[in-house]
Formats: structure tokens, C-alpha cells, sequence
């Protein structure tokens, strides 16, 4: 009886799932394509990074900063940043996650052993 009943509720989930398929729409295509005009991208090391911080926003590159509702301090440490005035994008060298890999190939050209 327990099984019949399982059995029952399989095909009535496995029939809501081919149903409902018919809703979902395929899976699109994505393209998004930006020109920069004068682009400039500087890469430095950690210390030049934050450095440069300082110099163009008269901020410090290291704060400690409470989040909303729990007033625990984090510590935020500058990554990588935009100059706007300069279109000047500042990040360091092979640090994928904060400049992107694609970026890295388009200012360096290709770095990989084939």
C-alpha cells in the first residue's frame, strides 16, 4: 500500500515536471559589447595599488566598516578601483577575480603556455 502510493506520487511529480518544462523558455543567447575609448589599465602590486588610492581620492585603501544590523567590524581592503577622470582602470597584475581574465589578454596579449 505505502509503495502504491509512493509510485503514485513519482508519476504525478514526474508528470508536473514534463509540464511545467513547456513553460520554461530556452536558454538565450547573451552578448553584451562595450567599446572604451582611451582606456587606460595600470597594474600594480598591492602596496602601489593602495598607494595610488591615497594619492587620487584622499581616502585610505583599508577600513574598518560595521554591517547594517549585527555592528560587527569587517576590515575592507582596497582590490582594484576606476578613475573616471583619467579612464584609468587600476588593478593587480593577475588578480583574475578583481580585473578579469579576458581584460588581462586584451592589455597583454597571450600569456598562456599552448
Amino acid at each position: 500500500m505505502i509503495m502504491d502510493l509512493a509510485l503514485r506520487c513519482l508519476k504525478a511529480a514526474l508528470l508536473g515536471v514534463i509540464l511545467l518544462q513547456g513553460c520554461a523558455s530556452p536558454p538565450g543567447n547573451y552578448q553584451e559589447r562595450h567599446k572604451i575609448k582611451n582606456l587606460t589599465v595600470v597594474f600594480l602590486d598591492e602596496e602601489s595599488l593602495r598607494n595610488e588610492w591615497k594619492v587620487l581620492s584622499g581616502r585610505q585603501p583599508i577600513v574598518f566598516a560595521t554591517q547594517t544590523g549585527n555592528g560587527i567590524p569587517t576590515v575592507q581592503t582596497l582590490r582594484g578601483f576606476y578613475d573616471w577622470p583619467s579612464n584609468t582602470l587600476y588593478c593587480p597584475k593577475w588578480n583574475f577575480e578583481v580585473c578579469g581574465h579576458e581584460l588581462h589578454h586584451a592589455v597583454l596579449g597571450q600569456f598562456h603556455s599552448d
